[in-house]
């Protein structure tokens, strides 16, 4: 069960296994789902580990380019950026530190009651300050805030860490956890327990769900309605689970939000979707609460069917059947030169074309020119004068979770915009 790349009670996925233990058994041999942003996120934390062990700075690394799960990233301003203010806040926490480590792997099986190589991760930065011990992780998306409240995987990551430094007589007292995001927040989130308390949840909620998971391995040969009432459960963590598309328990979950009810077999849902069309839910009574109740499952929902287009189409190019649907030839890319180097000396030598003709000039962004200041290319005193004249918009609004760190944008009613006429009222 010894996976080199992740453990099987990943630290990473706590959320997922401890409220759903089957989701393990029934991910077990599906390909990772890989993405360029997590390649990108990749990238930056080996960037900050370099910078952290051999005294670099984030800078160095601009316009470098890195291969990562079947990636070419480049090293832009946003990453450099990101690291910088990360290493800047991590630094500044750890400073006087007793101990410090970056990017090691802990193990902290022996608090789940498992085999050690089912129960391991890779903390990204360790350090101990008296009797305290800090763990520090770098986020490096944008899209989901992530909180150190009551954060599962880094109690996993200080659990292992724990173990470590009683093992070398090091007294631990206070635990703090702290999560750096520096794309969607400057300021670290931060959250501090006693070690009574995280061990007390370790033994607790994290050794019965691991001992859940061990159960669903044994229980993989049960029925599968079986199966799924005991081990299976739908809900956010979802989201980064390898089974999604394939798993009966998000499936019913999501049918019965958009039907009103699960359909038992695949005949009664193909009867259900030829007879009628689903209903959406009337507006007319109460619509704001009809409104938020249904964005809070649209993710869900919407997550849930590029999980199914996806899965159908990786088994489709591995020539393997789905009943219905074949494998055809998408709408062909955008023309390109086969040769640059000769289109362009056809273009400039035989046919002398302009250069502004042979080629289509524009203006280097605001990061660009940035990056010729740091490299000396572009003067302090002329950088002076290219600041004023750089502007950035803010992010267009979106809906988030009231949970959502961000402070709220205040919109004024349209209704309350207008001053009534007496013309109105009548």
């Amino acid at each position: 069960m010894t996976d080199a790349a992740h453990s099987k009670l990943s630290a990473s996925a706590a959320d997922r296994w401890i409220a759903c233990p089957g989701s393990v058994v029934l991910s077990a041999g599906l390909p990772d789902n890989t993405s360029e942003y997590a390649a990108w996120g990749s990238v930056a934390h080996r960037i900050a580990d370099e910078c952290l062990a051999m005294a670099k700075y984030p800078i160095w690394f601009a316009g470098t380019t890195h291969h990562q799960d079947g990636y070419t990233i480049t090293v832009d301003a946003d990453m450099v950026e990101c690291v910088q203010t990360y290493l800047g806040n991590l630094r500044e926490m750890t400073a006087g530190a007793d101990l410090f480590e970056s990017e090691t792997r802990t193990n902290y099986a022996p608090w789940l009651g498992v085999d050690a190589d089912l129960a391991w991760g890779t903390a990204d930065a360790t350090a101990v300050l008296g009797t305290e011990l800090q763990v520090h992780d770098l986020k490096t998306g944008r899209g989901v805030e992530v909180d150190a409240v009551g954060n599962r995987q880094m109690m996993l990551y200080a659990g292992g860490k724990l173990l470590e430094m009683e093992a070398l007589g090091i007294d631990i007292e206070t635990v703090r956890l702290v999560i750096h995001q520096p794309r969607v927040r400057k300021a670290p989130s931060e959250w501090t327990l006693t070690r009574d308390e995280l061990v007390a949840w370790l033994e607790g909620e994290a050794r019965q769900a691991a001992q859940r998971v061990l159960h669903a391995h044994k229980a993989d040969d049960a029925a599968a309605e079986e199966f799924a009432s005991a081990f299976l459960a739908a809900g956010d963590h979802c989201r980064w689970c390898r089974a999604k598309a394939t798993c009966p328990a998000l499936r019913d979950d999501v049918l019965s939000t958009a039907l009103g009810s699960a359909p038992a077999t695949v005949a009664e849902f193909e009867a259900v979707m030829d007879t009628r069309a689903v209903d959406v839910p009337s507006l007319r009574d109460e619509p704001e609460a009809w409104l938020a109740a249904c964005l809070a499952a649209a993710d869900r929902i919407e997550d849930w069917c590029s999980a199914i287009r996806a899965e159908a189409l990786r088994r489709l190019s591995a020539g393997e059947p789905v009943p219905g649907y074949k494998l055809v030839q998408g709408k062909r890319g955008a023309r390109q030169w086969a040769d640059a180097a000769e289109a362009e000396k056809v273009l400039r030598e035989q046919f002398r074309l302009p250069i502004e003709k042979a080629y289509d000039l524009k203006l280097i962004s605001p990061t660009t020119a940035e990056k010729l200041a740091k490299a000396g290319e572009i003067g302090p005193r002329q950088w002076a004068k290219v600041i004023p004249l750089i502007v950035q918009r803010d992010g267009a609004p979106s809906g988030a979770p009231v949970s959502d760190s961000r402070p709220a944008i205040t919109v004024q009613p349209v209704a309350e915009a207008f001053d009534v006429q007496a013309g109105d009222l009548v």
